[in-house]
């Protein structure tokens, strides 16, 4: 949906809700907000969509015109918070940086507080729950370990024990671990992998890591991602949530203004590690609802009718929906058998959790992986079934006499 489609409410939400606002969008901006506008509707799509505290900067760089007293107490008292609940994130975040950096471990801090310092220069800007942090899989025992020392426990349904640690590596891409101090909840998502289960992760992973360049973060000195790189990722990111909250477009959208990209190594990494459909829809996706201006040669498709975008509620969390999900990623059939093969039948610490089995039967968890599935398959199936007929009963009930 473009931006001229979208209610007067929607178009305010998607025209504000960025880091830089050209003069042209000014002009449009003010027009709108010179009109009756469901101040509800706006606030509740900022919160929905999580880009709250760039629509209040930018309404309050135009001087709030038109904006009513309630609306703009609501949306300063979310910022409030906001900052506030950043600058504890980032605390905690230069904290485990420095852990890493002492200990020789490399890390690059992903999306969050760093990101909102480097595209909108202030980390407030950008609603953050928890922090990321991408190591190689040769360090995830030592940051476990910097964890564990800091109070953090996993929040995985197996306990991280040390001999947890390589089946964990094979069989998911990141690991959530949780801390809680006085009335405040750490989450701190450990990645090791860009696109779990992609067919060409692992070539992924070392070019994403040899390009890798020293960077820093308040002060703390740590790796980043190459230009290229750190927009694959976002686009990846967006792609694994089906492009929503809108934040993540909006993300996007800054890293194509701020420039510095080269447009053809994107491409051709894209095309490389087979992420060529990710490109086009998130590419596409901005130039609908932002108006991105995408550099000629690159790939682009509209939104389609199976991606409901902005303004549409994000989707509730379901893993079953999003592994599924992805198979719409992949440009060629064999790519998503690959795929669908790989979620079919490698182990995952849960699968090795269900049947304890000795080093020497390890092979066997490649037969229990479909099992468990086909069985969680049977009772997800038979809620549905149940929910049917539950609903079909109703509705006889309701014109029988």
């Amino acid at each position: 949906m473009r931006t001229a489609e979208l209610s007067p409410e929607d178009a305010c939400v998607s025209l504000l809700a960025r880091g830089t606002l050209p003069s042209a969008l000014e002009a449009r901006a003010r027009a709108l907000l010179g009109r009756p506008l469901a101040w509800p509707t706006v606030l509740r799509q900022a919160r929905r969509h999580g880009v709250g505290p760039l629509l209040g900067r930018n309404l309050a760089r135009l001087g709030w015109p038109g904006v009513p007293g309630d609306a703009r107490a609501q949306l300063e008292r979310g910022d409030r918070l906001n900052a506030a609940r950043n600058a504890l994130l980032v605390r905690e975040l230069t904290e485990l940086l420095g852990g890493c950096r002492d200990r020789e471990v490399p890390v690059i801090p992903l999306k969050g507080p760093a990101l909102a310092e480097r595209l909108y220069g202030d980390p407030a800007l950008r609603e953050c729950w928890d922090l990321d942090l991408l190591v190689p899989p040769r360090a995830t025992a030592a940051v476990r370990d910097l964890l564990a020392a800091r109070g953090y426990a996993p929040a995985a349904e197996s306990p991280l024990g040390a001999a947890a640690v390589a089946p964990l590596l094979e069989s998911t891409c990141e690991c959530a671990f949780v801390r809680r101090r006085q009335e405040f909840r750490y989450v701190i998502d450990v990645h090791w992998h860009v696109a779990w289960r992609w067919h060409a992760e692992a070539a992924m992973l070392a070019d994403l890591w040899a390009e890798a360049g020293p960077a820093s973060f308040a002060g703390v000195e740590v790796w980043g991602l190459s230009p290229e790189w750190e927009l694959l990722f976002l686009m990846v990111h967006a792609a694994r949530h089906r492009w929503q909250p809108l934040k993540w477009l909006v993300d996007v959208h800054e890293i194509c203004v701020r420039g510095g990209v080269d447009w053809e190594r994107l491409h051709t990494k894209a095309t490389r590690f087979g992420l060529e459909r990710v490109l086009a829809l998130t590419l596409g996706a901005c130039s609908a609802l932002l108006g991105t201006e995408i550099p000629e040669g690159l790939p682009r498709q509209a939104p389609p009718p199976w991606l409901p975008l902005f303004p549409a509620r994000p989707h509730e969390p379901n893993s079953w929906a999003n592994s599924l999900f992805t198979v719409r990623l992949f440009p060629r059939s064999g790519q998503k058998l690959g795929y669908l093969a790989r979620l079919a039948f490698l182990p995952t610490v849960q699968d090795r959790a269900a049947l304890r089995l000795p080093a020497t039967l390890e092979g066997l968890y490649y037969g229990v992986r479909p099992v468990r599935l086909a069985a969680k398959l049977g009772r997800e199936l038979g809620r549905w079934s149940a929910a049917t007929l539950r609903g079909a009963g109703r509705r006889v009930a309701a014109v029988l006499p």
